[in-house]
């Protein structure tokens, strides 16, 4: 929303600004430690937290509560989170510092219709932590930082049996800061980042028939994230999402690791599996609202390596230099079309010999690495929205489609290589050309180098009969033109037409 305002309002808002900062801390906005515990406690309800403690009792500037635990009913196992003591003490600044026990524990309790019971309990350590919180009693934000976090296991007991578990995971020089905004549409806003990140897991089957151990190292983590109207996250459990969103429930949230590597084994008689890999560093974003759903995952320099009893080899590597997916698309219904998107990229993927000679024993293929990139984008318009009854379960297309771009098509794999964009609009009247989907009408043009010859090498190695090499050579000749100057590289305009027709390189194909 844009807020202007005559010279003189800038004035008169300028001056106010100046007195409040030569003001000092009187001007600022205060809060109290009853204000931080209760506004605290608020924003762990609303995520469906059941908060418990012993007593809360002020001593001066310090209020003290006493015996604090967390739970959350759900229908697998009982989780509790025991806090201990926390202490909040009035720095005389209008902030509050916040001290939390050095320890504090997590236990889970399964109890299913079928399989072991499990108690498990969990420790969870903390070094040179400073935890402030400044604000208002309405909106108060929280600021972070600690030396160290670490993650144990103390111990593991299935159906009454001490389980061989080893859980250690340690995160180094970590800061962050978290606001929490209390009402009748709560909100949540966090951000974190942590310079390094190191986890080690050992689990022993109790009959001693099996293992699981996995390790991994990231140089780094950042995330930030948002959620408006807290207080209907529970929607989202019980398939009410379209409601939520429309009432005002939006999450948006982002997480990148740095550097990594990691290693998984798995045995049990008889089987067994490992995979290892680093990867240059990767990232996740999520988004939803009552407007958009967008995804999107990356990964760069990555390398992987898989062993098993499974594998007819000793062990396959599969490398990327790039990898990305993602989507965007409207969630609301509308009169007027909206922008989606939609993105697949992988890059000089390359696969490990031991795998080619599965593949290709004989060698006559190349081993090049592949690259395949789709990149789409449009426009279109729901007619009840993304998440709507209507459109989850519709038979045909649940709206209007007005234009889709083929923005970039890349193929690169096995000496074979294919470029291609176009474009098309659509006649939503008619739904019958196509059953259930709008008539596109528009073209798109292609251009392949090396068909023929991977042809003529499949021959070779029996994997394609001659006669119909020849007949798809046939077809290409027909529906597709050489590029002059060119050797073995075809080009094509594939066009469908206001009629209902298909034409490539002037030829109906429909």
């Amino acid at each position: 929303m844009a807020i202007s305002a005559t010279r003189r309002q800038s004035a008169l808002l300028s001056g106010c600004a100046l007195v409040a900062l030569l003001a000092g801390a009187p001007a600022l906005a205060q809060v109290t430690p009853e204000d931080v515990w209760t506004s605290w406690k608020a924003a762990l309800e609303d995520v469906g937290q059941t908060v418990a403690f012993g007593a809360a009792t002020r001593a001066g500037a310090v209020l003290t509560v006493t015996a604090v635990t967390l739970s959350q009913p759900t229908d697998g196992p009982d989780v509790t989170v025991e806090l201990g003591d926390i202490a909040f003490a009035d720095q005389g600044d209008g902030s509050v510092a916040i001290t939390l026990a050095p320890a504090f524990a997590l236990t889970v309790k399964d109890r299913p219709g079928s399989g072991d019971n499990v108690d498990a309990r969990i420790v969870m350590r903390q070094e040179g932590l400073e935890f402030t919180a400044s604000g208002s009693p309405r909106e108060i934000t929280y600021d972070f930082a600690a030396d160290a976090l670490t993650v144990g296991v103390e111990h593991v007991i299935a159906d009454g049996k001490p389980v061989d578990a080893v859980l250690d995971l340690a995160v180094g020089t970590l800061a962050g800061s978290y606001s929490y905004v209390a009402g009748e549409a709560p909100s949540l806003a966090s951000e974190l980042a942590a310079e390094s990140l190191k986890l080690d897991l050992r689990v022993v089957n109790p009959e001693g028939e099996g293992r699981m151990v996995m390790a991994a190292t990231a140089a780094g983590i950042e995330t930030s994230s948002s959620i408006d109207r807290l207080d209907l996250m529970e929607a989202l459990e019980d398939n009410e999402v379209g409601p939520a969103l429309a009432a005002g429930f939006a999450l948006a949230t982002d997480f990148a690791i740095g550097a990594t590597e990691f290693s998984f084994e798995f045995e049990e008689p008889g089987e067994q599996a490992r995979i290892s890999g680093e990867t240059a560093g990767g990232s996740v974003a999520v988004e939803m609202s009552a407007e958009k759903l967008a995804y999107s995952v990356a990964n760069t320099g990555a390398r992987y390596t898989v062993s098993g009893s499974e594998i007819p080899f000793p062990e396959v590597t599969v490398a990327f230099d790039d990898l990305a997916f993602g989507f965007s698309v409207p969630a609301s219904a509308s009169t007027e079309p909206q922008d989606f998107s939609v993105l697949l990229r992988l890059v000089n993927l390359g696969l490990d010999e031991g795998l080619w000679s599965m593949i290709d024993p004989g060698g006559g293929l190349p081993h090049d690495p592949a690259t395949l990139v789709a990149d789409i984008a449009g426009r279109l318009a729901w007619t009840h929205g993304l998440f709507a009854p209507e459109t989850m379960g519709a038979d045909s297309f649940p709206g209007e489609m007005h234009a889709l771009e083929l923005k970039d098509l890349q193929v690169e794999a096995v000496g074979v290589g294919v470029t291609g964009k176009g474009a098309f609009i659509f006649d939503n009247a008619d739904r019958e050309t196509y059953p259930g989907l709008p008539r596109p009408m528009g073209e798109v043009e292609v251009t392949a180098s090396g068909i023929t010859t991977l042809m003529d090498k499949l021959v070779a190695m029996g994997l394609l009969p001659q006669e119909e090499a020849t007949s798809a050579k046939f077809m290409l000749g027909l529906f597709a033109r050489v590029v002059e100057g060119q050797s073995d590289t075809y080009t094509t305009k594939v066009e469908l037409t206001p009629e209902g027709g298909i034409v490539a390189n002037g030829q109906p194909l429909q």
